[in-house]
């Protein structure tokens, strides 16, 4: 009887030295999937922000285009 106490005792600190481990691994997945996604908006605004510069100069292209300077005043 003994012995399956001290067995099952082994067992429980197994357990809970699993639990521990499996609860800071978890702790520290939480935390990289929070850096991942700031990083993830990060991103996505300076893409946004790349396009939006993209955008500015095409329709400046098109104005030129559209209306083309003096030849005199090209620039080289």
């Amino acid at each position: 009887m003994l012995k399956s106490i001290q067995f099952l005792e082994g067992k429980l600190a197994t357990l809970l030295d699993y639990v521990r481990q499996l609860q800071l691994s978890n702790q520290q997945l939480r935390a990289q999937v929070e850096q991942l996604e700031q990083e993830k908006s990060d991103l996505r605004e300076r893409m946004t922000q790349a396009q939006a510069r993209i955008d500015t100069v095409i329709q400046q292209l098109n104005t030129e285009t559209a209306n083309p300077s003096d030849p005199d005043s090209e620039h080289p």
